[in-house]
C-alpha cells in the first residue's frame, strides 16, 4: 500500500507522545484515528517502481567499523567545514580509513579510524556530514557497515545485525 507523503506528514503532526493509533485499510482509502481525530486519505494506485534493484546485494567496497568510531569521526571532521553543504570526504583503502574536511578560512582536519575492516580497492567518497550523521546515529548496533558496488553508484549502510549473526559480531569485536 502506498500512502501520499503529505497525508503521513499530517498524521505525524497530530500524534503527541504515546497515543494509540488505529489504522483501517479499505480498497482506495486509509483511515488513521488518533484520539478523537480521524484522518482519511486515498491510496496511491499503480505499480511502485522496483526498488530492490537500486541498491546492490553484493559490494566491491565494504567498510565495517564500530558505530561510535565513525559517528565521532564524522562529528569531528565536520567541525571545520564552514560551507553550507558541510561536506566531508571518506577515504578508504586496506591500510587506512580517514575522514577529512577543509575550510579556506580555518584549515583542514583528518580523522583516522583505527578499528575497521575494509574490503576492496582504494575508494574516496564525499558526502554531507549531516546526512551521514543522521543516518548512522539511527543505527543501534555496535558495528556499522558501508558498502558500495562501484565508486559512482549508490551504496548501502546499516548495522551489523542486518548482515551478520550475534555470535559473528561477538567474534569480530574480540579482534579489536
Amino acid at each position: 500500500v502506498t500512502i501520499p507523503n503529505k497525508s503521513l506528514s499530517e498524521v505525524s503532526k497530530i500524534i503527541s507522545g504515546n497515543e494509540e493509533i488505529t489504522i483501517n485499510f479499505f480498497d482506495k482509502k486509509v483511515l488513521f484515528k488518533v484520539g478523537n481525530t480521524i484522518v482519511s486519505t486515498r491510496v496511491i494506485n499503480g505499480v511502485y517502481p522496483d526498488t530492490t534493484r537500486l541498491i546492490p546485494e553484493n559490494f566491491d567496497y565494504k567498510l565495517t567499523t564500530l558505530t561510535t568510531d565513525i559517528v565521532s569521526a564524522v562529528d569531528r571532521a565536520s567541525l571545520l567545514s564552514t560551507d553550507g553543504n558541510n561536506i566531508v570526504k571518506l577515504s578508504m583503502n586496506l591500510d587506512k580509513v580517514e575522514l577529512s574536511s577543509r575550510s579556506q578560512e580555518i584549515g583542514s582536519v583528518v580523522e583516522k579510524i583505527s578499528n575497521y575492516d575494509y574490503r576492496g580497492n582504494k575508494l574516496d567518497i564525499s558526502f554531507s556530514a549531516q546526512y551521514i550523521q543522521d543516518a548512522i546515529k539511527g543505527i543501534i548496533d555496535a558495528m556499522t557497515y558501508l558498502g558500495y558496488k562501484t565508486s559512482d553508484h549508490s551504496g548501502s549502510f546499516g548495522g551489523w545485525s542486518n548482515v551478520f549473526s550475534q555470535s559473528g559480531l561477538e567474534r569480530y569485536l574480540q579482534t579489536f
